[in-house]
């Protein structure tokens, strides 16, 4: 593994600028001057190979700046956080994911991939249909739902480029831990998107824990929470969703991403943010008619 030294000691904040990798020893490329190299190297082997598949070999420096470049990863993330270890393989993407949107699925992929093959290993069939019934539902009913705009604006823009091949990695990934349960769907889906031999021919993806992102995870699950129940009192007291509302009011503070989503499936106006313990009090009475009377 990568290990970092700062110019000036240990004290200094560690950026692009002051880290220094050792994996060129009397070197003085800097990180900065790192990424740059192997960004445009990794340019240039998808211009000089595009639509094939290329294995890249390297050590776990090399693959730091491409996580941050094209899985939408934090430097800090990319260079200190995520740890790969000794030849383990994983997909590269050639579209920059940068959308949370796209990069959420992605991580929730990785959390699938995991589940079936823990699932699998302990012979558990019906745990691993679970686990890829909601995934697809979470893919359908919130990913596809949400990116209609993006898969039909005109023109290829960087977002629906990137849309279309987080799409397409998902749904190649998905027909492979399909294949053993459903064999004929997964082999016409997987043919359809890759023109290759068949599904039954690929090996099944091993996890990348790397690419998981449980902050992500866990706020675009609250979001989708909070749009469910808004849609569920919406229903109870038979307001359109057409009908747009002034504000809703949430427990839980999220960012402007995710507050653009809530307006938008809500058709609300604003979000209030309120301590729950000043919505509602929990309250100990007991109930006379079941303890008696008094003795």
């Amino acid at each position: 593994m990568d290990t970092y030294n700062t110019k000036h000691g240990t004290n200094i904040p560690c950026t692009p600028e002051t880290v220094r990798p050792i994996y060129r020893e009397n070197s003085t490329e800097n990180t900065a001057q790192f990424e740059k190299r192997i960004m445009e190297a990794y340019a240039d082997i998808l211009k000089k190979y595009e639509g094939k598949r290329i294995l890249i070999v390297g050590h776990a420096g090399t693959s730091k700046p491409i996580l941050k470049n094209y899985f939408g990863k934090t430097h800090e993330e990319a260079y200190f956080q995520i740890t790969i270890k000794n030849a383990e393989p994983y997909r590269l993407m050639t579209t920059a994911i940068v959308n949370p949107l796209d990069r959420w699925i992605l991580s929730k992929l990785q959390v699938l991939i995991a589940q079936v093959h823990d699932a699998m290993d302990g012979y558990d069939v019906s745990r691993a249909c679970r686990a890829i019934v909601e995934y697809m539902d979470e893919l359908t009913n919130w990913y596809v739902r949400l990116s209609r705009r993006r898969f039909w604006e005109s023109g290829m823009t960087a977002d629906k480029k990137s849309a279309y091949e987080t799409l397409h990695t998902v749904l190649t990934e998905t027909s492979k831990l399909l294949a053993p349960y459903m064999p004929f769907i997964s082999e016409d889906i997987f043919r359809g998107l890759t023109k290759k031999e068949s599904v039954h021919l690929e090996y099944i993806t091993r996890p990348s824990k790397q690419l998981i992102d449980t902050n992500l995870n866990r706020d675009m699950e609250i979001c989708e929470h909070i749009v469910s129940l808004g849609l569920a009192l919406r229903s109870r007291k038979n307001i359109r969703v057409r009908q747009p509302l002034a504000s809703i009011t949430v427990t839980k503070e999220l960012s402007e991403y995710y507050q653009s989503i809530i307006c938008n499936e809500l058709n609300v106006k604003d979000i209030l943010f309120e301590n729950p313990e000043k919505l509602a009090k929990k309250i100990c009475k007991p109930d006379a008619r079941k303890i008696g009377p008094k003795y």
